[in-house]
Order: structure tokens, then C-alpha cells, then sequence
């Protein structure tokens, strides 16, 4: 169960313009594994932040400043715990302790337009904690082969 409430506040003047959000998201998951009885209940709440800022001068050019805080969680199948086979040397299994990942994405961007026309560009950086990725391995059994685990 997962409740959410947000707010935005945005104004815009002669040259500058500006948005701003907040975020918060209260989420409450229980995993029960029915076979070995175990329990883990999840509670946590998060907050995301976001912020847009534009400067407009007039004279075909426009600056853009931007800030969001973003959250990417495990699909079901990450955090199953069972193995899939999708061949004899082919099989998947998750991990059932995985946490999601945030991202705080950073971006700076220049906007020139012209009659029927725009060029616009970025700079972005992007820094993600806890990123969730796949773990390939290779086992080379007795016959020699090869065969992929994706944890």
C-alpha cells in the first residue's frame, strides 16, 4: 500500500519563470514467503523534490535550470526469489532484498529561437544511489558449456 501527496508552486514574471514541487510518499509492503515463512515488512516515506527555473531576456534566448529527485523501483520479477529457466544453461532468479533506487538529475540548457525555428541545448548529470543492475555469470560445467546466471 503506497499513499502520495504533492504540491507545485510556479509563478511567472517579465523574464523570469519558475516551478517548484514536493513530493512525499508514504509506502508499506510486506514480502511473505509462504514455503520458508519469512516476513519482511517495508515501511519508509520519501520525499522528491523538483525545481524548473527559466530566464528570458527577450532577445531570442532563454537559460533553463533544473533539479528533480527521482525514485526507480524493482519490478516483481527482480525480487522473486525462484529461479526461471529459459533453457538448460539460461535461468534467472531475484533478489528479494533489493531497495529502490534515487536519482538526483541536474540539467542546464540554452534555448535560441528564430522565426519558425529553435535550436536548444543541455548539460545534464545525473547521480544514482543504490542502482539496481543486473549480475551476469558465466558457469563452465563438465562438458565445458558455458552457462548464464543473471542474479
Amino acid at each position: 500500500m503506497s499513499h502520495a501527496d504533492y504540491g507545485i508552486i510556479g509563478n511567472k514574471g517579465a523574464t523570469l519563470s519558475y516551478q517548484a514541487g514536493l513530493r512525499a510518499k508514504w509506502t508499506d509492503v510486506k514480502k511473505k514467503l509462504v514455503e520458508t515463512k519469512q516476513v519482511d515488512p517495508r515501511t519508509c516515506i520519501n520525499f522528491f523534490a523538483s525545481a524548473h527555473f527559466t530566464v528570458d531576456p527577450g532577445k531570442q534566448n532563454a537559460m533553463q535550470i533544473s533539479y528533480s529527485r527521482r525514485v526507480r523501483r524493482p519490478a516483481y520479477i527482480g525480487l522473486s526469489p525462484y529461479l526461471t529457466f529459459s533453457d538448460s544453461r539460461n535461468f534467472f532468479s531475484g533478489n528479494p532484498d533489493l531497495n529502490p533506487e534515487f536519482t538526483n538529475a541536474y540539467e542546464i540548457g540554452h534555448l535560441v529561437s528564430y522565426d519558425k525555428r529553435s535550436i536548444s541545448s543541455a548539460l545534464y548529470y545525473r547521480d544514482t544511489k543504490g542502482k539496481i543492475e543486473r549480475n551476469r555469470s558465466v558457469a563452465l560445467r563438465g562438458n565445458r558449456q558455458p552457462g548464464l546466471t543473471i542474479l
